[in-house]
């Protein structure tokens, strides 16, 4: 069955290869032959679970993920996605189905003309050697990963209850689930960028049990962790003050704690990129501003450089020691436990920087997931830069935080055109196009907001 048109969902087309042969599965349908193709709302672009239970479905195929080919948006919600899947064994193949070569799918008028044009980009792909490519998208690799998972569940003691199955895929990383008898299983893949996450967060979870997901094994080479996963409330969905101050008080804790200990974080691979290097970068960030932006909005991000420098200088005089930043401190990487204690998930974007840098993040949007209590930007700020005055007066401290909140902009910025964006391979890079034109417009904004 074709798939049906949504007014907010996707239209999915799957190519579905040969696990053997260099072949695409079609189905015959009156008058023509497609590509398995279903309908969903699903909004993120990552979730990759229900792609394969379709392919299940439509096929009689268990399938792995490999990557998004394409995106063709209608609207910001809806439009058409193709995802490119690994049949995982040779069964026989379905009546209403055949195998299609590429010269085979050149010849056949009746595959619809949009369908042959992602297959050419497919294919093309295929040619294409990268070493830029995650080790995910390489046929054979769910099985390997899915069977260490087993093996070490096995070790543990810990009877699985079901398949493993893949939860998101992008090209940042890729996520595997497993429920067993001692509760459920993540095993995380990123790619050789983020080398270093599953290291760090193996020390941090034995420095600081349950703050940090359990750690259960770590394949350095393979760049995969294998944790328990599933415990404690997500964050978002607490919705009592008092939790979110506690959260915070935690985190400062933390980075607290290991402001003593920054030449071993970059010892175990972490990126340093104090505020000094974030200066020495801003010249070669505004030479090579996204095409996208509009002319006016380069020209005001080329008159305001010497601002941000003199930003980055004035930041660097307050006595506030370098330490971790998380670097993605959304309350969705956030679950609190029964007992109250926060656990931290997802260090892939983290650095050795400026601390207050996570601030931001983790209040953009504190109005709408605690629209209940009045001044509570003001409430939570309050109570994480207590943690600080150690080392600044409250007047001072509230002063570098306004500055950070500015700086901040610009290291996300950086992050990405230096470093994340150079290493993703340019056919995949579709759903991080626009982070470096909205980073620099949330810095255009920051710096007309900065009351000095």
């Amino acid at each position: 069955m074709p798939a049906t048109s949504l007014d907010a969902g996707f239209e999915y087309y799957l190519i579905v290869l040969h696990p053997a042969e260099n072949c695409v599965l079609f189905l015959r349908e009156p008058h023509r032959l497609t590509l398995p193709a279903f309908a969903s709302r699903e909004p993120d672009l990552r979730a990759v679970r229900h792609i394969n239970q379709a392919a299940q479905r439509l096929t009689g195929m268990p399938t792995a993920a490999l990557r998004c080919i394409a995106t063709r948006y209608q609207t910001a919600v809806s439009g058409k996605r193709y995802f490119a899947l690994q049949a995982l064994t040779e069964i026989a193949t379905p009546d209403n189905a055949t195998w299609l070569t590429e010269a085979q799918i050149n010849d056949r008028a009746s595959i619809p003309p949009y369908q042959k044009a992602i297959l050419r980009e497919w294919f093309l792909l295929g040619q294409t050697p990268s070493t830029q490519r995650p080790a995910w998208e390489q046929p054979g690799w769910f099985a390997r990963a899915s069977a260490s998972m087993v093996d070490i569940a096995d070790r543990l003691d810990l009877v699985p209850r079901g398949p493993v199955t893949q939860q998101t895929l992008w090209s940042r990383a890729c996520q595997l689930h497993l429920a067993t008898s001692g509760g459920d299983l993540a095993l995380k893949a990123v790619p050789p960028l983020f080398s270093y996450e599953p290291v760090l967060t193996r020390v941090l979870s034995l420095r600081y049990p349950h703050r940090v997901p359990e750690v259960l094994a770590v394949n350095v080479e393979q760049a995969w962790m294998l944790t328990r996963e599933g415990r404690g409330s997500p964050l978002a969905q607490l919705r009592t003050l008092d939790v979110w101050k506690s959260v915070l008080r935690q985190f400062a804790e933390i980075q607290i704690d290991l402001s003593e200990n920054t030449h071993s974080l970059v010892a175990v691979g972490l990126p340093d990129r104090n505020v000094d290097y974030l200066v020495s970068q801003i010249d070669r960030l505004m030479i090579d501003l996204p095409p996208v932006l509009e002319d006016d909005e380069k020209q005001a991000l080329r008159r305001a450089a010497l601002a941000v420098k003199m930003l980055c200088y004035e930041l660097v005089e307050y006595r506030l020691p370098l330490s971790i930043t998380h670097g993605d401190l959304w309350s969705e990487h956030i679950r609190v436990l029964e007992s109250g204690t926060a656990q931290f998930a997802n260090w892939s974007d983290s650095c050795v920087s400026h601390p207050f840098f996570d601030i931001p993040i983790f209040l953009a949007d504190i109005e709408n997931e605690l629209p209940q209590v009045p001044d509570v930007r003001q409430q939570l700020l309050q109570t994480y830069l207590e943690m600080w005055t150690k080392y600044e007066p409250m007047f001072r401290l509230r002063k570098a935080c306004a500055i950070a909140e500015v700086v901040s902009k610009l290291q996300q910025v950086i992050n990405y055109h230096q470093f994340i964006l150079p290493a993703v391979e340019p056919t995949a890079r579709q759903d991080m196009q626009h982070i470096i034109p909205s980073f620099l417009r949330q810095l255009l904004f920051a710096l007309r907001t900065y009351s000095g």
